[in-house]
C-alpha cells in the first residue's frame, strides 16, 4: 500500500533538501482501483507524439516536420503500457482524439469519429482496456469549441447560427445556444458511454458559463459515476479537482534556480478540493527551458521539482518528456517526439517519488 502524500510542508521540505526520497524502494502498483482523485497522479501526453506501433495509419507522416504528423498511435501506447505504469502514474491524459487537422487534436472537425493517424476505435478501446488491467485509467480531452471551420457541425447550414465567431482559423460555438448546449452534451456522454475511460479534461471552456459546465458535469456523472471530470482552465464549477496557471507559475519559479523563494509552496492547497499541480504544461514553455534559462543543469532541478510535485498534498500533472529533460518554448517545439533512447535516471528517480502518490 502506497503512503498518502498528506504530509506538512516542513517534512516536504526536509525530504527534498535532503534527497531521501532517492533511497526509497520503488513501490509495485498492485492495489486496487479503489482510489480518489486526491490518490492520482496524471501523466500527460499526446498520442502522436508518444510512440509509433503500427505502421498501418502511417499517412502523410513527416517526421522531419514538427508541424506535420508523426506517427505515434494507439498500438504505442499499448506498447510502452509498462513504461509508463513502472514510473507510477495512474491516470494516462492523452489529449483530444477526436478526427482532427493538426496533430496534436487542436483543429477537430468532430465529436464522433476518432482521428485514424492514431488507429481504429478497436485499437482505442483495446488500449483502454489494456491499461485498466493494470489498475490504470484514460483520459480524453474534450474541447467545448475552438474547432477546425471543417467540423462537421460547421459545415452543416442548418447550424449555421451555433458559431458566434471565428478566429485564430478556429470556429468558436455561441455556448449559450441551448442547442449547441445540448449537442455537446450529447456528444460527449455517447462518447464516454462507448469507451471504458476513467476521464474526461474538459478544454476550452472559456466562453461557457458555470451553469453550462456543471450540466454538461452532472450528465457525465451520470453516464458514468466513477468518471473524473477536470479542467485544464480555471473554473468555478463543480470540477473533481480544480486548477490555475498560477500554479505551474508558482512551482517553476520556485524549482527551476537554487535559493528561491519557498513562501508559496503550500498555497495551491487552500481550496476545500484537491487541485493540480504541475510544472508546466503542453501548452507552455517546458520546464527544463526555464530551468536552462537559470543557467541550471535542468535534471537537477527536475529532481527537486518532481519531488515535490509527489509529495505535496495535490494530483501531480506531468508532461511526457519531463523524466528526459525534454526542452522547448513554444509548441511545436514543447512536443518533440519522445526518445526512449536517453539516459534513465531521472526516469529512475520519478518512479521512486512515485511511492507518495
Amino acid at each position: 500500500m502506497k503512503f498518502k502524500k498528506w504530509i506538512s510542508a516542513t517534512a516536504a521540505s526536509l525530504l527534498l533538501a535532503t534527497s531521501l526520497v532517492s533511497t526509497i524502494p520503488v513501490a509495485h502498483a498492485d492495489e486496487s482501483a479503489t482510489r480518489t482523485i486526491a490518490e492520482e497522479s496524471i501523466y500527460d501526453l499526446l498520442v502522436d507524439r508518444f510512440f509509433n506501433g503500427s505502421g498501418t495509419n502511417d499517412f502523410d507522416t513527416n517526421t522531419q516536420d514538427p508541424s506535420k504528423f508523426a506517427g505515434g498511435d494507439f498500438t504505442g501506447l499499448q506498447d510502452k503500457l509498462k513504461f509508463i505504469g513502472e514510473m507510477g502514474y495512474t491516470i494516462v491524459s492523452i489529449g483530444p482524439i477526436f478526427s482532427t487537422e493538426k496533430y496534436d487534436g487542436s483543429m477537430p472537425t468532430s465529436y464522433t469519429t476518432i482521428e485514424r493517424h492514431f488507429g481504429t476505435t478497436e485499437e482505442f478501446q483495446s488500449t483502454v482496456e489494456a491499461y485498466k488491467a493494470k489498475n490504470m485509467s484514460i483520459m480524453v480531452d474534450f474541447p467545448l469549441t475552438n474547432v477546425s471551420p471543417n467540423h462537421e457541425w460547421a459545415k452543416d447550414a442548418s447550424k449555421a447560427d451555433w458559431i458566434v465567431s471565428t478566429n485564430n482559423g478556429q470556429v468558436q460555438w455561441d455556448l449559450s445556444n441551448k442547442d449547441v448546449q445540448e449537442a455537446l452534451i450529447q456528444a460527449v456522454t455517447e462518447f464516454v458511454s462507448t469507451y471504458d475511460i476513467g476521464g474526461i479534461r474538459l478544454t476550452n471552456i472559456a466562453g461557457a458559463d458555470t451553469a453550462f459546465i456543471n450540466a454538461v458535469i452532472a450528465a457525465l456523472k451520470e453516464t458514468k459515476t466513477s468518471l473524473y471530470v477536470i479542467a485544464n482552465e480555471e473554473s468555478d464549477a463543480d470540477f473533481d479537482a480544480t486548477f490555475s496557471p498560477v500554479t505551474a507559475d508558482i512551482y517553476r519559479n520556485i524549482f527551476k534556480n537554487v535559493d528561491m523563494d519557498s513562501s508559496k509552496l503550500m498555497e495551491p492547497f487552500a481550496g476545500e478540493k484537491p487541485t493540480q499541480i504541475m510544472v508546466d504544461s503542453l501548452e507552455t514553455h517546458r520546464f527544463t527551458f526555464d530551468s536552462a534559462n537559470e543557467n541550471m543543469f535542468p535534471p537537477t532541478r527536475l529532481k527537486m521539482a518532481m519531488g515535490a510535485l509527489f509529495m505535496l498534498p495535490g494530483i501531480p500533472v506531468v508532461q511526457y518528456g519531463t523524466e528526459i529533460a525534454m526542452n522547448g518554448e513554444a509548441k511545436p517545439d514543447t512536443h518533440q517526439l519522445y526518445n526512449f533512447k536517453t539516459d534513465e535516471e531521472l526516469i529512475d528517480y520519478i518512479k521512486k517519488c512515485s511511492i507518495f502518490t
